[in-house]
């Protein structure tokens, strides 16, 4: 968008990696997402300069491997990762 500012981009980004991040640290190991919002909620944390959310993003994603194994969206997923 044009009249946002490159400032108010990276908040936004930071917001967004904020909130992902206490989803993730709220959710029962157990707790299985729909996977358009797993791929909705990772994608902010895979694009922080930040390895430690690489990884928490990496390890939700592997929890749900059992169930999304066989979507071809979840192979691209974790392939993008």
């Amino acid at each position: 968008y044009p009249f946002l500012t490159e400032k108010l981009v990276e908040q936004c980004g930071d917001m967004a990696r904020c909130e992902a991040r206490r989803f993730i640290d709220d959710a029962e190991p157990n707790d299985t997402l729909p996977l358009a919002h797993l791929m909705f909620l990772v994608s902010p944390m895979m694009r922080s300069e930040d390895i430690t959310d690489h990884n928490v993003a990496c390890e939700f994603v592997k929890r749900h491997s059992k169930i999304y194994e066989g979507k071809e969206n979840f192979k691209q997923l974790v392939a993008s990762m």
